[in-house]
Formats: structure tokens, C-alpha cells, sequence
């Protein structure tokens, strides 16, 4: 016998091992893992699931909404902002800074911005409005 011989064996003896074994198996209670079908927030017929829910942190966007890419791009912003600024000063107290790095600043900010511009646009597209000045 061939050691791919042995091999096509063994897996079969495996394979047969464990179809005995799930035809054994006990059956799950199921009772135990039913789950509802509507959860409590599927019967609120106000409830958008494509809307964020308003809360203190997100900055709203134009149609009141809380958004969540509108506070991630002003996050961005004001990192790279601040990044920025500190960059002016060599040391600040105890405190070296670095120099401003703009490739690692353009890394984090343009993607970000990026998306913030392609989501306004296509929510734009979406409602029928223009976009511009």
C-alpha cells in the first residue's frame, strides 16, 4: 500500500467515525434556543434602522440627524489641526513634539474626508438635491 493509499483509508475510517457519532447524537432542546421573531424595537413603527439614534456625542447632520462620518470627518479635522499647530513648537515645557508628518496626517485625514464628501453625495443624488455652492 501507498502512503496516498493509507491516507484515502484513514480518511475514510474518520468520515465514518463521525457520521456514527452525529446519528448518535442527542437532539438539541429546542425549546432553549428559540428565539423571538420581532425583536421590541421591530414593533416601533417610528424605528428606522438606517437612522442613528440622536445622542449627545454625534454632530447632526444638515436634516437633523445625528452622523456619524459628520463627527468622525470634524474629529479628523481638528486632529490634524492640532497636530499641525503643535508641530510649530519644538518643546513645549517638559513636553518634545514631533515634527508634523504630512503623509501620516493626509493618511488619516483624506480617507475620511473622502468619505464624508462620497456620503454627502450620495445622499444628495439620493433626495434630488443639487450639491455645490
Amino acid at each position: 500500500m501507498t502512503d496516498t493509499q493509507d491516507d484515502t483509508s484513514m480518511l475514510g475510517e474518520a468520515l465514518q467515525k463521525i457520521e456514527a457519532s452525529a446519528q448518535n447524537a442527542p437532539e438539541p432542546n429546542v425549546s432553549s434556543t428559540k428565539l423571538p421573531i420581532h425583536a421590541a424595537s421591530d414593533n416601533d413603527p417610528n424605528n428606522d434602522p438606517t437612522e442613528l439614534t440622536p445622542t449627545w456625542y454625534w454632530i447632526k447632520d444638515s436634516n437633523g440627524n445625528g452622523s456619524i462620518m459628520a463627527t468622525l470627518t470634524f474629529v479628523s479635522f481638528w486632529i490634524t489641526t492640532i497636530a499641525y499647530v503643535l508641530a510649530i513648537f519644538d518643546k513645549i515645557g517638559p513636553i518634545s513634539i514631533r515634527p508634523f508628518d504630512v503623509s501620516a496626517c493626509a493618511a488619516y485625514f483624506i480617507p475620511v474626508m473622502t468619505a464624508f464628501v462620497g456620503k454627502h453625495m450620495i445622499d444628495s443624488k439620493n433626495s434630488g438635491q443639487k450639491t455645490g455652492s
